[in-house]
């Protein structure tokens, strides 16, 4: 007898909203895609630094006008500073000149000279270094944080991999036949019945090992779906899934290429929540007990993280041959013996 009074099971579908909070970390998770331009050039320091040194460059100016002797009229002089500091911030000065105009200056000079090539030497080589680093930095393209954005913005494909069983024929996407039709019986809203919709004609369900699927698709060959039928994928992809399915594709796809991988970590639309309903005896409180002290104490949590792991190494065992089976099964150990 179930809940309802009757000896069938009654299954209803409840439509929960989850708040999406969009500042839980001060970090940009999304950077936009920089390319090689003269605005490269100014990265290395952001625009207070820039000005500071802006500011310094005029006070160095009116400072060796105001020390070097006056042989030539004010305006031949500033111009013939404004040079030499321009020079000295480019590494080009001329050590005679520089000699010959301030001769006469006294001790001054010499701490003034000092500290500015002091200055200089250190910005050229902290503008150097950030520079090469702008270049030569592989960055993230620019993806849109919501979901929704995605769809619209790019044609990328989306792939998912967690499956459900409907009569015991072939498995299937739990997003496409499970989740989606549901939320598409409970919503009335029109723009996100749209967005359902248009999500599960765009989604692609993949099944298999993992690195086989990954080596098909840095391949550019078919991949195994719903009832054996064959679908292609094209990278850039979404990968939309649970953490443990994403996580080991993320890892197998990085056996044979050296993607961007770009992780949102904001909060999905798609939450499963599995109430869990049985009978109760004597012997349950002993056995929740236990569970739950095992919960606790971070057991259960490893055990589940060293299944997770057994699964991972048996499906690159299967697959992955000769060195780079030897390289990933080394991964393998190091990562178990840190859990």
């Amino acid at each position: 007898m179930f809940p309802n009074r009757t000896i069938t099971r009654d299954l209803n579908t409840f439509p929960v909203s989850t708040p999406t909070f969009q500042d839980l970390v001060n970090k940009n998770f999304n950077e936009k895609f920089v390319r090689n331009r003269s605005e490269t050039l100014m990265m290395p320091f952001d625009s207070e630094t820039w000005l500071l040194m802006l500011l310094s460059v005029f006070g160095v100016i009116l400072t060796a006008v105001s020390f070097s002797r006056m042989k030539t009229t004010l305006r031949e002089n500033m111009w013939n500073k404004t040079f030499w500091t321009i020079s000295t911030i480019l590494g080009q000065t001329d050590a005679d000149w520089t000699r010959a105009e301030f001769l006469n200056c006294g001790g001054k000079w010499f701490i003034f000279i000092g500290v500015w090539y002091a200055v200089i030497f250190l910005l050229d080589n902290f503008y150097q270094g950030e520079l090469f680093s702008c270049m030569t930095a592989k960055l993230g393209p620019y993806v849109p944080s919501k979901l929704d954005q995605l769809l619209q913005e790019t044609d990328w494909d989306i792939v998912t991999m967690s499956d459900a069983w409907r009569n015991n024929k072939f498995p299937e996407s739990i997003l496409t036949v499970g989740m989606i039709p549901d939320l598409l019986a409970a919503t009335g809203n029109n723009g996100r019945k749209k967005f359902l919709q248009k999500l599960s004609e765009r989604t692609k369900y993949i099944s298999g090992n993992k690195f086989q699927i990954a080596s098909n698709i840095s391949g550019k060959l078919g991949v195994t779906s719903t009832n054996g039928t064959i679908v292609e994928i094209n990278l850039p992809i979404i990968v939309f899934d649970r953490v443990v399915e994403t996580e080991m594709f993320v890892e197998a796809i990085q056996s044979f290429l050296n993607p961007i991988v770009v992780r949102n970590h904001a909060m999905t639309p798609f939450n499963s929540r599995v109430p869990w309903v049985g009978k109760r005896n004597f012997l349950y409180p002993l056995y929740s007990r236990g569970l739950g002290q095992l919960d606790q104490s971070g057991i259960f949590g490893q055990w589940k993280k060293f299944i997770n792991l057994a699964k991972k190494r048996r499906q690159g065992y299967i697959f992955l041959k000769g060195r780079s089976r030897s390289i990933f099964l080394r991964k393998m150990l190091h990562v178990g013996g840190n859990g």
